[in-house]
């Protein structure tokens, strides 16, 4: 017995699912007839709407002795800092979103920062070299789970940690 028909087969992905080609091998069956199909399902990366955070926000805390410098030159966002001397100060910052940029500046008197991501550690960034760039993304997240988070940075080493700004994706 022979006839038409056609099915119709939808996939669907999050915004978490990594981006690259997956092989997917699809088979129909109707009584004893089945037929399998091999195609190639490409996932795109998760393109995020970003929004930037001052150092100056209010929604940015800073525990510890932190100093703060504004008209400066080096091509900061907005023009200004937040700076501390001290290791183990940190600054934080809660967002709602799926990725997360820290924002800062790299330069010969700069150390190693700690990153947090609510509450577990991520990474130690250096931001030491020996040019000066401002507005550097020191680190960056893309993968958090849609929900609200916190960032936390923290000084460990060198003479300087800055913040910039930060940058929540949505």
């Amino acid at each position: 017995m022979t006839g038409a028909g056609s099915s119709t087969l939808t996939v669907t992905t999050s915004a978490s699912t990594p981006a690259g080609s997956y092989t997917l091998t699809i088979t129909g069956t109707s009584g004893s007839l089945s037929h399998t199909a091999t195609v190639t399902l490409v996932v795109n990366a998760a393109v995020l709407t970003w929004t930037t955070v001052n150092d100056t926000s209010s929604s940015i805390t800073y525990n510890g002795t932190w100093n703060y410098s504004t008209n400066r030159t080096f091509g900061d966002f907005n023009k200004d800092v937040h700076y501390s001397k001290t290791n183990s100060n940190y600054a934080q910052f809660t967002f709602t979103g799926t990725g997360i940029r820290y924002i800062t500046e790299t330069y010969s008197d700069e150390g190693n920062v700690d990153v947090y991501i609510d509450g577990v550690f991520q990474a130690t960034v250096n931001c030491n070299s020996a040019t000066r760039q401002a507005q550097f993304v020191a680190y960056q997240n893309t993968g958090l789970s849609a929900g609200t988070h916190t960032i936390k940075v923290v000084k460990n080493g060198g003479t300087y940690m800055l913040l910039d700004a930060f940058a929540y994706g949505q």
